[in-house]
Formats: C-alpha cells, sequence, structure tokens
C-alpha cells in the first residue's frame, strides 16, 4: 500500500486532547482508546485503522451500539468531545448505549477502493464491522439494534456501511455525504478522494443506484436499514447534487416511491448558523414504508454550507436512543415484516458497471451540530430542542483533496474533470463499479443518458488547504463554530457562470426539486 508523503498528511488537532479528557471527566460515561488491536481483530485490517469506545457507568443488560465516525482530518477524540454531540454523551448515560469511534490516521476513510465495498472484503468498513462485532460479544451488545453515523467523510462511510452490511445495521444518518459507490469514481489513494463525485458529476437513475446496491450482496434478503440524510444546499465542498444522488439510491434500495409521503418546509433546528447564531432552517421530505413506518428522511439545509452543525437529538429519536427501550422502534412497529421492502422492487445484479482499478483509502468530512425545535409548517419529526445542544464546533476538520494536476492513484474512468463549466455543457456521466469486481485493465466509458436535472453541477475542484499551512497539510483551528470541514480553499469561476450568478441573485433563489 503506498504511503501518503508527510507533507500532504493531515496534522490531526492538538486541541482534541484535553477536549476528550474534558469531556470523559465531566461525564458518567467512559470513553478510551484505543483498543489493542489483538482484542477485537480477527483478521487483517488496515494498520491505520484502530478502535476507540465510550460505555455508560451502568451497562444495560443488552446495550445498543452507536458507531460515529470521524470526518477526514479529525480523529475518535475530537468526534467524543465535540460540544454539539453533547445530547449523544448525555443519552449514552441515561438511555445507555455503547458508542463505538473508529479512528483512521490517513485523510480520509476508504469508501472508494473495491474492498471496502464488497461484503466480506475487509478494507476500513470491514475494519468498522469487526469493531462492532467486537462490542457486540464484549458487553452482550444488542445485535438488533446497531446504528451508525457521521458527516461528510464519515457520512460516506455510513452510506458505504448501509450498503455494504446490511444485516449488521438498522439504521444510519448521514450528513454531507454521498452515495455508496460515489466515491469510487476516479477514486485518489494518495488522498482518498474523488473529484468528479465531489463536483457532483456522478449522476445515475434510481434504479441503477438501487441493482448497484443489491449486487454487493445479492443473497441479502432481510429488511434494509433506514436512513436519515442531511446536506446543505450551497456546499462547496460535496456538491449538493449528491443529496438528490442519495435520496435515489435510497428511494430504490428500499422500494419507495419517487414521491415523499410528506413534506414541510423551514423546519427550524437545535443547531445555529455559525454567522448569525439563527436555528438553521431546513425544507424536510419524509417516506414511509409498507409498514406505514417512515425509513428515509431528507433535510435539505437552507443556505448552508460543507460546515455545519449535527440535529443530535433528531438522530436520537430517529436511531431510537432518545429514551430507554426493548427493541427499535421499527421493530416496534413491523415485526411481522420479514423481507425486505426492496425485494418487491425491480431487483438485479451490478453486472453493467465498469471496474474500478483503484485501490485504497476514502474520503470524508466530519462533525456537525444537531438541530431539534419548533417546526415551521411540518410534522412527521418534531426534534426536541435540548439546552444542552451547543455551538461551539469540534476541532477544524479539512477535506483534504488532491492537489490540481496530482496523478496519485489509478483513476477507474478515463473522462478527465474539466474546469470551470459553462451551464450549457452537460456534465460527464459516470458509471459505478461493479461490486468486489478486480481492477479493469482498461477502463472505458460507458454509454450512458447524461444528466438530465437542468443546470449541471458547478465544478468545483477539491478545496485547497489554508494559506496558512504549509501546501498540501489541513490547517487545524479550534475556534470555528460551523462544526463541519474547515474548507478555505475553492474554485474562483469565471466568465460567463459569474454573469448567470449575478443575474440569478437579481431573479431570486430557485431551489431544485430534490426527487
Amino acid at each position: 500500500m503506498p504511503r501518503v508523503p508527510l507533507s500532504l498528511r493531515v496534522i490531526l488537532p492538538v486541541c482534541s486532547l484535553p477536549l476528550a479528557l474534558t469531556a470523559a471527566t465531566a461525564h458518567a460515561s467512559t470513553y478510551s482508546g484505543p483498543v489493542a488491536k489483538s482484542e477485537w481483530t480477527t483478521s487483517d485490517v488496515p494498520s491505520y485503522i484502530d478502535m476507540y469506545i465510550a460505555v455508560p457507568d451502568t451497562m444495560p443488560e443488552k446495550p445498543p451500539i452507536l458507531v460515529n465516525i470521524h470526518s477526514c482530518g479529525n480523529n475518535a477524540g475530537g468526534q467524543w468531545s465535540y460540544d454539539g454531540f453533547a445530547p449523544l454523551r448525555e443519552a449514552l448515560d441515561s438511555v445507555g448505549f455503547i458508542m463505538i469511534l473508529p479512528q483512521q490516521s490517513r485523510n480520509c476513510w476508504n469508501v472508494g477502493a473495491p474492498e471496502s465495498l464488497e461484503h466480506g472484503g475487509g478494507g476500513d468498513t470491514g475494519a468498522i464491522v469487526q469493531m462492532v462485532e467486537y462490542a457486540l460479544q464484549k458487553y452482550n451488545g444488542d445485535p438488533t439494534r446497531v446504528y451508525v453515523m457521521g458527516g461528510s467523510g464519515g457520512g460516506m462511510c455510513t452510506q458505504a456501511l448501509l450498503a455494504v452490511y446490511p444485516e449488521l445495521f438498522k439504521a444510519g444518518h448521514s450528513r454531507a455525504g454521498v452515495p455508496a459507490g460515489c466515491w469510487a469514481q476516479n477514486y485518489d489513494d494518495g488522498m482518498q478522494w474523488s473529484t468528479p463525485c465531489a463536483n457532483g458529476m456522478v449522476d445515475k437513475t434510481p434504479e441503477e443506484w438501487g441493482n448497484y446496491v443489491r449486487g454487493i450482496n445479492p443473497d441479502f434478503t432481510g429488511p434494509r436499514p433506514r436512513i436519515q440524510l442531511n446536506h446543505g444546499d450551497a456546499d462547496g465542498t460535496i456538491n449538493f447534487k449528491n443529496f438528490g444522488e442519495s435520496i435515489d439510491e435510497w428511494t430504490n434500495v428500499l422500494g419507495l416511491d419517487a414521491m415523499p409521503t410528506s413534506t414541510d418546509t423551514g423546519f427550524k433546528g437545535a443547531a445555529k448558523v455559525s454567522s448569525t447564531g439563527a436555528a438553521m432552517v431546513y425544507d424536510r421530505s419524509f417516506w414511509k414504508d409498507e409498514c406505514g413506518y417512515t425509513v428515509l428522511e431528507a433535510w435539505e439545509a437552507i443556505n448552508q454550507d460543507h460546515n455545519m452543525g449535527y440535529e443530535a437529538a433528531s438522530i436520537l429519536e430517529w436511531f431510537g436512543l432518545d429514551q430507554k427501550r426493548d427493541k427499535d422502534p421499527w421493530d416496534e412497529q413491523c415485526a411481522g415484516m420479514s423481507t425486505a421492502p426492496s425485494d418487491t422492487g425491480s431487483a438485479g445484479g451490478a453486472g453493467s458497471v465498469p471496474e474500478p482499478t483503484s485501490s485504497g483509502g476514502a474520503g470524508g468530512a466530519g462533525p456537525t451540530a444537531e438541530p431539534a425545535g419548533d417546526a415551521g409548517g411540518g410534522t412527521m419529526v418534531p426534534a426536541p430542542a435540548p439546552s444542552s445542544v451547543g455551538t461551539v464546533a469540534p476541532p477544524s476538520m479539512s477535506m483534504n483533496p488532491p492537489p490540481a494536476g496530482s496523478t496519485t492513484g489509478a483513476p477507474a474512468m478515463t473522462v478527465g474533470v474539466p474546469g470551470p463549466t459553462p451551464p450549457s455543457m452537460p456534465m460527464p456521466v459516470q458509471n459505478l463499479p461493479a461490486p468486489g469486481a478486480n481492477p479493469a485493465p482498461t477502463p472505458t466509458v460507458a454509454s450512458m443518458d447524461t444528466a438530465t436535472s437542468g443546470t449541471p453541477a458547478a465544478s468545483t475542484t477539491a478545496p485547497t488547504p489554508s494559506s496558512s499551512a504549509p501546501a498540501g497539510v489541513a490547517s487545524d483551528t479550534s475556534d470555528s463554530s460551523d462544526g463541519g470541514c474547515s474548507t478555505t480553499g475553492r474554485a474562483t469561476v469565471f466568465g460567463f457562470p459569474m454573469v448567470l450568478a449575478a443575474l440569478g441573485l437579481l431573479v431570486g433563489r430557485r431551489r431544485r426539486s430534490l426527487v
């Protein structure tokens, strides 16, 4: 496995250590790690991955498990001590569950290489699965109540885990992530980055996304895990188009209609906008399964970029970890359903999709703050607004994509990534890799329909490090209050796109439909 040059490695925030110690002493729960690999591994795992864990002072007889995955450039200590996760730490003690905090010391998580997208293939996703299996055995955990969450890179990893290991995870929350399989496009192992996916250039139909996920483990017939998606509509790091692609993927996988069961607008959360201190506002969509239970939620954060908070109280409610209970909420209502809703839809393998040629790590980003509070026109899942949800951001997290012109890693496609693209130019369509496939000797571009969603996603090169840090090194500032990845670099768009942007400001904001 190639080593990442020191100049390209992310400097993990030193400030996370005292924060972690402070958080650990302020709660009855015990946060510890890294757990010796000899204890939790049963097979080879990447050397750069470690396991941290937090357990309640009073252990329930059969505790649920929550996997909380950090972002690119962050670490387990930063994820654990993040002020916006105070409701999670409090519930860990009051409700009683185990929190696993995986940590990787590369730039981002591996959700682009074949091994992480193959059931039983190993990689970063396989390592996290081993952590869960260890906790289930050691603490007599409840195998029917295993949940996973994360933001940006952690959100990407969350969607990958739900797709690759649906038999293990009951539900997930992904903030600013991408659909499972998207990150494999032109995957760069050196910085664990996919420029086409990050720029919103991977466009697939719901059936194509669904066939890809079903093809990972075609023998799986159980209920698919439910998922809660959250994405800022002004995200310049992980293009907002990935929100719609994720909805396409999971509506098909879960056997849901394209149109949501219900929607609301102007929902006010508990997380605060860092620049104004006002509550973050969302337009939300909800899908119920044939049992009548909401199995997909999509929260569009209005006017928010990549660095935004988590709605921690609403995530706890989504998982059923907001109160003590004996069963997962879906099982309480739908225990009679024994087959996966997606079995009633169009199944199929992924044989028509090309294979990736890269191997190695993957990308992501991290902690955010979760709102809860008064709804503005919606119903469905009102989130309580605990006063304990803070607005202080976690240690700065930097999405650290490969520098412009980098040739690190073996791209899966031969399509180059264009510079700023005029709105009239259609974005090239990328193809999903076959799950678990071996590298293709001659990558090709399959003939597929081009994106038809209107104005194509703006072509944004991967963000660059702060000017205060050496080239390729993340700038770790802990005084930011935005709760996401610190991305000070942005691609500048000149000429015709600027004119359109100006016209857009005059005409007014037009939000693109998500489904």
